[in-house]
């Protein structure tokens, strides 16, 4: 038996069906990630935006509505904020100042 590589055209063509694959399997697999990444992050923002709501007349959540829950889930506040559903980072800003 020889260790030299196959290359019949029948064998090529396998090969090349098998690399196209498993390309389609990796960007499948990534696309996967990428919508649980937003699924999470959408499922996140809500909880906080429902925790907020409720807790709106304690003045002393300000900002830390935010950073404490980014510290404590080991994420920054921008990407607490980029889980918000209902209200973008800038309109947020601005609530927390005003309730300064």
């Amino acid at each position: 038996m020889s260790d030299a590589p196959l290359t019949t055209p029948a064998y090529t063509i396998l090969r090349d069906a098998a690399l196209a694959t498993l390309e389609a399997g990796k960007i499948r697999a990534q696309q996967a990630v990428e919508q649980e990444k937003i699924r999470t992050g959408w499922e996140i923002g809500k909880m906080l935006h429902q925790h907020l709501l409720k807790n709106k007349d304690r003045a002393e959540y300000g900002e830390r509505g935010i950073t404490q829950p980014a510290d404590d889930l080991e994420m920054g506040p921008q990407d607490c904020t980029r889980c918000w559903p209902f209200i973008g980072p800038s309109q947020f800003s601005a609530r927390a100042e005003n309730s300064t």
